[in-house]
């Protein structure tokens, strides 16, 4: 019963901090899965063109390094194109990785990390990820301006 009335006057605070705030504090614990639990939704829906209808993808597409606005081909606006919603998808496989946060990584045992090959399986695909997580932070950050429709 003492645990009930702990759990209710939690969820009562965090209520009261929500009207007050807009958030509660414990949305702050872990403030980057609360930023990609709101980011990774709408930049999927953002990357497949929700806002728009009438496209298949966003609408409009930043000037890329390595394009010229003055000399552009409807090639070369294809391409582009092209090469940005490559950078969404990055940054949408990042934020995905963040949010799994290994937990998809199918461990066989309780003993796992003891067996030298699964752990160094485990330690493998965490560094795979983390790359990739570091670059689609790292474009998400550079076109964070651009992600508009």
């Amino acid at each position: 019963m003492k645990k009930f009335y702990y759990t209710l006057k939690n969820h009562i605070v965090w209520i009261s901090q929500w009207f007050k705030w807009g958030f509660s504090e414990r949305q702050l614990w872990s403030l980057d899965h609360t930023v990609t639990d709101f980011i990774l939704p709408r930049l999927k829906a953002y990357r497949h063109g929700d806002g728009n209808k009438h496209t298949d993808g966003p609408s409009g597409t930043p000037l890329l390094s390595g394009y010229n606005a003055e000399e552009m081909t409807i090639e070369d606006d294809v391409a582009m194109r092209e090469e940005w919603l490559d950078i969404l998808d990055k940054m949408i496989l990042a934020f995905e990785y963040h949010k799994l946060d290994m937990n998809d990584v199918e461990t066989t045992n309780t003993i796992w990390l003891q067996k030298e090959e699964q752990w160094s399986d485990y330690r493998e695909e965490n560094e795979r990820r983390e790359k990739i997580i570091a670059e689609g932070l790292g474009l998400f950050a550079k076109y964070y301006q651009y992600l508009w429709d």
